[in-house]
């Protein structure tokens, strides 16, 4: 924010001896000096007045707060605006509120994170997509489609009972579907072996077998499921064998909205819950909370045209990086709910940083003069198209702060606010320059939806057939490479990640640290 300072002219200091100077009036003066002086006590305040108006504003005060004592209902207790809620510390037991009901198949971020601390999970993926095996102790890759798994025998959970985890949730199409829907067949190989066949080829495959096998366990999970948890409400309690530090009971609830949330919270009833927005804050007011951002999945991205004479080129792929102010797109349009980030990958950061030299430079640097508003070369502009959806007032409010950016360096930029089809048509025809559109990720970091878009150099194929054809052994170190390459040559350009926000009691540490989409799994992994 630009500072402001204050003109000295205008705050002149008086010099002390000139205020101090003693003046001589003559008796005429003083006489009416002495008037103007009687003359202004009748205006005084007697100090008995004073008590008087005093007492009477304090019985009125008592009269408002005894009147609102009697109103109150039992739903909604009284809270002096001196009052703060009880910090919550060494707590045991957590109510969490959430807006879906709780059974523990529902598509929901927090029940399906809970999930991991019930039951067994084949393999977890952590923050640098290391694979951490659980019920399995090694997997071989026989071809493109074909998979070994091999089962750590200490767990107990045996080929035939991952089968069947695998089976149902084909059947039933839950909310784990889209991690197994690419499996052909599953075939037992032994009691602890089992070969997974596909219909496609998929580098990431192994991404996707983080699901759950639902069998309760005693060597797994960290909480049990209370018989009284229904589809309103789901009651964990803490196993014997497990970590006595952790929290002794979760509870989570389910509510109808989050004003109804923030109702139960000032009334103590929950001590978690979960908001899209920065206004539960308004509403909580004077309330006690912390609060902390988590990316929900979301991210708005310029997509570019492999096929583009234009994009295709790198340096105009840079000067573009370079040209937008994403900071302020981010603060302006998205209300700063968000980060910026620059791939569709978890945990990604920002590469390029705003910088209108860097973009002059590049430009003069590629034969560019700038010549009135616009750089030209061979006395041609540098004009682009970028497509956006009619109907989304967001995007075409970040399109048009983009155009207003590019314009500074001195490139034209036509805003074209398009149907869905009429998007599609041009994706189809490759007759754009520039897209922007919603990239929804997970914790998987396959991006074969994406290959159509960010093949824009060889350096970019080249890393993706690694990932491809190398032993899975190397899928961690080949996929950061590959984020490397895809930074480097600017194949997608994030404007921000949209974020959610979880509003919980103070003292709680169980959300001191929050990765990605995953809220609890810093406090169970410490």
């Amino acid at each position: 924010m630009e500072k402001k300072y204050l003109h000295e002219d205008r705050y002149k200091k008086v010099p002390r001896s000139s205020s101090r100077k003693r003046r001589v009036v003559n008796s005429n003066k003083k006489n009416i000096q002495k008037k103007k002086i009687s003359n202004n006590r009748k205006y005084r305040i007697k100090p008995g007045k004073f008590v008087r108006f005093l007492f009477c504003l304090i019985i009125l005060i008592l009269i408002i707060i005894v009147t609102r004592l009697v109103t109150m209902t039992k739903d909604e207790p009284f809270i002096p605006v001196f009052f703060n809620n009880e910090v919550k510390e060494n707590t045991d037991n957590i109510n969490i509120a959430i807006y879906d009901n709780t059974n523990i198949g529902v598509n929901n971020s927090v029940i399906t994170e809970i999930e991991e601390y019930i039951y067994p999970m084949l393999l977890n993926i952590k923050e640098d997509y290391t694979v951490q095996f659980e019920l399995i102790s090694n997997i071989s890759k026989i071809n493109n489609k074909e998979y070994e798994i091999k089962l750590d025998t200490v767990s107990g959970i045996t080929a035939v009972e991952v089968k069947d985890a695998i089976d149902t949730i084909i059947k039933e199409k839950n909310k784990h579907y889209y991690k197994v829907e690419n499996v052909d067949k599953v075939e037992i190989k032994s009691k602890d072996t089992l070969l997974i066949t596909l219909k496609q080829e998929d580098e990431y495959f192994i991404y996707n077998l983080n699901i759950p096998i639902y069998i309760v366990n005693s060597n797994y999970g960290i909480y049990s499921i209370d018989s009284s948890s229904n589809e309103n409400k789901l009651i964990l309690n803490r196993k014997s064998n497990a970590n006595k530090e952790y929290l002794k009971n979760i509870t989570v609830i389910k509510v109808e909205n989050e004003e109804i949330a923030i109702e139960m919270y000032k009334q103590n009833k929950i001590d978690v819950f979960f908001s899209s927005s920065n206004n539960s804050i308004k509403m909580l007011g004077k309330y006690e909370y912390d609060i902390k951002s988590y990316n929900n999945g979301e991210g708005i991205y310029l997509m570019f045209n492999p096929l583009s004479d234009k994009t295709k080129e790198k340096y105009i792929r840079q000067i573009i990086a370079y040209s937008i102010d994403r900071e302020n797109i981010l603060s302006e349009v998205g209300e700063a709910q968000g980060k910026i980030i620059d791939l569709p990958y978890i945990f990604d950061e920002e590469k390029y940083k705003y910088d209108v030299y860097a973009a002059d430079n590049i430009l003069l640097s590629n034969g560019y003069k700038k010549e009135n508003l616009y750089y030209t070369k061979s006395g041609k502009i540098i004009s682009l198209n970028l497509m956006v959806n009619e109907d989304d007032e967001e995007k075409i409010n970040i399109a048009n702060k983009i155009k207003n950016d590019l314009l500074k360096v001195g490139i034209n930029l036509n805003v074209d606010k398009l149907s869905e089809k009429q998007i599609e048509d041009k994706k189809n025809t490759k007759e754009y320059d520039l897209l922007l559109a919603s990239v929804y990720v997970n914790e998987n970091p396959n991006i074969n939806y994406l290959d159509s878009n960010i093949r824009i150099s060889n350096e970019i194929s080249n890393q993706m057939n690694l990932i491809k054809n190398e032993d899975i052994s190397n899928i961690k170190e080949n996929i950061l490479k590959l984020k490397t390459t895809l930074s480097d040559d600017i194949a997608i350009y994030g404007i921000y990640s949209k974020n959610n926000y979880v509003i919980y009691k103070k003292g709680l540490d169980i959300f001191k640290e929050i990765n990605y989409m995953n809220l609890f799994n810093e406090y169970f992994n410490n």
